[in-house]
């Protein structure tokens, strides 16, 4: 797959999961002389591994559309810096929150929001690791534990959609950049192999290079808000103004009668 495909890709399968952002997450546990009385509210598991087959293809490392993977991809595209950034600050921020503690463990050991992330996913719903399905089960079978950790769980998954939906925002605004400079650089193709094309003929003149570069440079400024544009347009036309007080030429040009030809 192209870069480009890659990106398209994200967004698309960001899209399939975007409906569990908006389930309601509710455990409530109440326990007196009675007994223990819970109640839930959560994804049903039918759909809910639905949605934890596509958000695996976001953390495991061999899926093109990984968060690993897509770092490599940013770092190699021609795209603005601040993209690149804005993709890191995501990752980054993930990763800091799948390390911290997910407040749930027993035996004294906590686990961290990634580790018991792994444990339902690996050991319930799209694998049955053994050694990941033996910390699953202490959670998971036993009354107090088992809805709270689901709870967890699922807001686990749903801060993971968000960064998710977070990064589809970059990566529309990198495949933009990457579609003009395929359109560039077609163009370029173009008016390289025409020699009656005088449009470009300064920059043939030079080098291919210095062509891409120049183009580079009116996408780069037609990306600019407004208001930097109108400033930049202002200065140059005083330059311009002033170029033409100083050159007398054009106005000995413009004198004497008009001559038909």
């Amino acid at each position: 797959m192209t870069d480009i495909e890659i990106l398209e890709l994200f967004n698309e399968k960001a899209a399939e999961i975007i409906d569990l952002l908006q389930s309601e997450l509710l455990v409530s546990i109440k326990m007196d002389a009675n007994g223990m009385e819970k109640t839930e509210k959560l994804p049903d598991e039918k759909s809910l591994k639905a949605d934890i087959l596509t958000i695996r293809m976001f953390i495991q490392k061999k899926d093109a559309i990984s968060f690993d993977n897509m770092s490599k991809l940013y770092s190699r595209i021609n795209v603005p810096q601040d993209l690149k950034d804005k993709f890191n600050k995501l990752r980054d921020a993930l990763n800091c929150y799948l390390n911290n503690s997910s407040l749930l463990g027993y035996d004294g050991k906590l686990f961290t929001n990634r580790e018991l992330m792994d444990r339902y996913i690996y050991a319930h719903y799209a694998h049955c690791d053994k050694s990941k399905r033996k910390d699953f089960k202490k959670i998971d079978k036993q009354p107090l534990f088992a809805p709270i950790g689901r709870l967890v769980f699922t807001s686990i998954l749903k801060r993971i959609i968000l960064v998710i939906n977070e990064t589809t925002s970059v990566n529309q605004e990198a495949i933009q950049y990457l579609f003009w400079q395929q359109v560039s650089q077609e163009s370029l193709n173009k008016v390289w192999n025409n020699t009656e094309d005088d449009v470009y003929a300064e920059e043939k003149q030079s080098s291919p290079s210095s062509a891409i570069k120049s183009l580079e440079q009116r996408f780069a400024f037609l990306k600019l808000p407004m208001a930097e544009r109108r400033h930049i347009l202002e200065s140059q036309a005083e330059t311009m103004v002033a170029h033409y007080q100083q050159e007398s030429e054009w106005q000995e040009l413009m004198a004497g009668d008009i001559i038909d030809y």
